[in-house]
């Protein structure tokens, strides 16, 4: 948009000189005739008329060029995010002596720039007051009695295999996907099983098993083996949403889900990074530019007994309506950003 601005400025300035040297030359004609009056006062008429289309031109082509420009504007993005953090001076949950430590939380805000009332699919996701973290293991693969809280006690101390003083200051890019974050992942558009570019760990599997053992310290009694892939709706209560909203019609269970954006206002959503926090290190926190494109949602909260809902038939996906309760359904573009976090 600068450059754009700069462009304009550049050629307005072009324009305006050019029209002072034909003013300037146009004299210099008309002395020229005087000068010589045997070619006529017509001897000037040429290059009177050449100097006015050149100016005319000169500023077609700047009107051109600031409607094009206004239209680039117009379709910038009116929906984007972008991230911030805050520090909380909390207790190490991992230190017998309880020492207070800084925990940073990451903000994730949507932004509407627009006049029009706007809801879609959110991209972040949480677990319980987490961020959502993007890998895949198959726990089908272990018998009835394997002894899960080892497993993931193991899984999720892998980062200590670097001793801390590598760890701060190793940097990774932690990637927020279609379907969650990605740390150092070899490609932000790989599957589920992609494996970290680190050689001894994957960091992606080690900062969410680690926020598992996180959850269990801070929610002793709701410990689940299972509880790592599975949380319940009410856990997504606690990822802290500035000015959350309430709905309700059909969507009041997956309002969990959705940004709901006024025209020119910001919705925020609030992670804590303990877990980053405990592996140390440099942590470039990136949201790509993406595109909203999901006309439905999954239907993972609905059904459930006792709920009326009329619009539940079985179905994985719940078809979302293209206008909810004065906000329409947003199907385009959105602009990302990043942020550096040191811990």
């Amino acid at each position: 948009m600068r450059l754009r601005l700069l462009l304009i400025a550049l050629l307005f300035c072009g324009s305006m000189q050019a029209q002072r040297v034909a003013v300037k030359l146009s004299l210099e004609w008309r002395d020229r005739a005087k000068a010589w009056p045997d070619r006529g006062w017509w001897g000037n008429v040429p290059y009177c008329m050449i100097s006015a289309m050149h100016t005319r031109f000169l500023f077609i082509l700047l009107g051109m060029i600031l409607s094009l420009s206004v239209q680039g504007f117009s379709q910038e993005s009116p929906i984007s995010m972008y991230l911030r953090v805050s520090w909380r001076a909390e207790a190490n949950p991992l230190d017998t002596a309880k020492r207070p430590i800084n925990v940073p939380y990451l903000h994730v805000v949507y932004r509407n720039d627009s006049n029009t009332d706007y809801y879609l699919v959110r991209r972040d996701r949480c677990r319980w007051i987490f961020p959502y973290i993007d890998f895949f293991e198959d726990l089908l693969q272990y018998p009835e009695n394997y002894d899960y809280e080892n497993h993931n006690e193991v899984r999720a101390m892998q980062f200590k295999v670097y001793p801390e003083q590598e760890r701060v200051h190793k940097s990774h890019q932690v990637i927020l996907g279609c379907s969650g974050w990605e740390i150092d992942q070899e490609s932000s558009t790989s599957s589920h099983r992609s494996r970290s570019s680190d050689p001894q760990v994957d960091w992606s599997e080690s900062v969410e098993y680690l926020q598992y053992i996180l959850y269990c310290l801070r929610a002793p009694a709701r410990r689940d083996p299972h509880a790592l892939k599975v949380y319940s709706p009410q856990d997504n209560l606690h990822s802290v949403a500035k000015k959350p909203y309430k709905t309700d019609g059909i969507l009041r269970l997956l309002e969990g889900c959705l940004a709901f954006l006024p025209a020119r206002s910001e919705r925020e959503y609030i992670y804590s990074l303990l877990a980053f926090r405990m592996m140390r290190g440099r942590f470039h926190f990136v949201i790509p530019n993406w595109v909203a494109k999901d006309t439905t949602i999954a239907n993972e909260a609905l059904g459930m007994e006792g709920d009326p809902n009329p619009l539940y038939n079985g179905e994985s996906q719940l078809p979302l309506p293209k206008l909810y309760e004065g906000y329409q359904l947003y199907l385009a573009r959105v602009k990302g950003c990043s942020l550096w976090i040191e811990m």
